[in-house]
C-alpha cells in the first residue's frame, strides 16, 4: 500500500496547513504541532476567506502559516473592514 511521498497537517480553519516531506525532521515537526495543539498553544486570527495560525512550541519558537480561499481573481479584504475575529484553541476544542 502506498500513501504517497508527502505528509500534511492542519491546525486551523483556513490557514495552518503544512505540506511536508517524509523525513524524520518533518515527522518531529508534526509531533511538536500535535503536542502544542493538545496543550492549547495555538492562536488563529481570521477574516473572511483567510486565517493566520500561530503554533507556539515549549521553547517559545513559533510555526506560522497563513492561508486563504477566495473566488478566482479576487483579493480578500482586510479583517478590520468586515469584522474579522480571533480564535483561541484550548483543551475544550479537543
Amino acid at each position: 500500500m502506498d500513501f504517497g511521498e508527502s505528509l500534511q497537517i492542519e491546525a486551523g480553519h483556513v490557514g495552518g496547513r503544512w505540506e511536508l516531506d517524509r523525513t524524520m525532521e518533518d515527522v518531529d515537526f508534526i509531533e511538536q504541532v500535535v503536542r502544542a495543539v493538545a496543550a492549547g498553544r495555538v492562536v488563529e486570527v481570521f477574516g473572511p476567506g483567510r486565517s493566520r495560525v500561530e503554533v507556539t512550541f515549549p521553547d517559545g519558537t513559533q510555526a506560522v502559516e497563513t492561508g486563504g480561499v477566495a473566488p478566482r481573481g479576487c483579493l480578500a479584504r482586510a479583517a478590520a473592514e468586515e469584522g474579522g475575529g480571533l480564535v483561541l484553541f484550548g483543551h475544550q476544542c479537543l
